[in-house]
């Protein structure tokens, strides 16, 4: 929990991010080539994975990427349910678009604090408040998922799911040797994939085993 005069303080939930788009036509990966797509500034590995599929990043942060998409600027964002409503989300669906209901990251928000300016214990102290905030923060996840139309969602074949799911691991693999991404942590992240999946192939294989 500590590194340096940094320590983790907290970690709360926010959900899962949807692949959300204008047209319920991008629905594999093949059909994500030549979209635009709101890509991060701070976050270099998004940029990367959007050119891997073929696809064109389009510069965005927090406070504009919902605004992008629903202008028509961008045709793709990665957005929880709990967004959905307060950014006005459905504007930029409209009649056309849906929000898959395919899980590409897990969002959560993060508390570190610089220890020094902190009395001796008070990073555990808030660590435990903030995990015992763990099911309020779910039951406002889910209330907002349950909140979006039912018409909203959209689902992946299961042969686009296969497909989506090996061109993420992949990207993350490729981030990681080019040392963006941080390989004990994927590979802490995949044994928590293979315990509740142990039949996925990725168990079996020697991938993110760095």
């Amino acid at each position: 929990m500590v590194n340096g005069r940094y320590e983790v303080a907290g970690i709360i939930p926010f959900g899962t991010a949807y692949p959300v788009v204008n047209d319920r036509k991008i629905n594999t990966v093949e059909a994500l080539a030549g979209k635009r797509i709101a890509s991060f500034d701070y976050d270099k590995a998004q940029a990367i994975m959007i050119q891997k599929i073929g696809a064109q990043p389009v510069s965005a942060d927090i406070t504009n990427f919902a605004g992008k998409f629903n202008n028509g600027s961008v045709d793709f964002i990665a957005a929880p349910a709990m967004a959905y409503r307060p950014l006005e989300l459905y504007r930029g669906i409209g009649t056309k678009g849906a929000i898959n209901r395919f899980p590409i990251l897990i969002l959560t928000y993060q508390i570190i604090i610089n220890e020094t300016k902190f009395p001796e214990g008070f990073g555990l102290k808030s660590r435990q408040y903030w995990l015992g905030q763990f099911n309020r923060a779910m039951s406002l996840i889910n209330k907002a998922e349950k909140d979006i139309p039912a018409a909203t969602w959209g689902d992946l074949t299961s042969e686009n799911m296969v497909k989506y799911t090996i061109m993420l691991r992949d990207s993350r693999i490729a981030i990681a040797e080019q040392g963006i991404y941080d390989k004990p942590g994927l590979k802490i992240i995949k044994r928590v994939r293979c315990s509740i999946n142990s039949a996925d192939s990725e168990c079996s294989a020697n991938t993110e085993n760095w």
